[in-house]
């Protein structure tokens, strides 16, 4: 199975899911997929459905892991709101 065979399981994930942390995503391909494929496979093959705006990535980053980031995808044309309790200034 090549790149576009598993930039289109990752995509149908996220929209089945209708949005999943990256984490999730390798128990839920394919596991001929995930034998033959490297970490960097799925790196490549996210960040491309990023930049194709199939995607749409969130990032953070939780205190008490301040050393790693996270990531949530969901389907194109989500659209996020960050609330944290702090009211914006005009």
């Amino acid at each position: 199975m090549g790149m576009s065979a598993l930039q289109a399981e990752i995509l149908d994930i996220v929209y089945d899911h209708n949005g999943i942390k990256s984490i999730e995503l390798i128990p839920l391909l394919n596991k001929e997929m995930v034998t033959n494929s490297e970490a960097e496979d799925f790196e490549n093959a996210i960040d491309y459905l990023i930049d194709a705006g199939k995607v749409v990535e969130v990032e953070f980053i939780y205190p008490a892991s301040n050393y790693r980031i996270h990531s949530f995808l969901l389907p194109a044309g989500s659209r996020v709101r960050v609330n944290n309790g702090q009211k914006l200034e005009d």
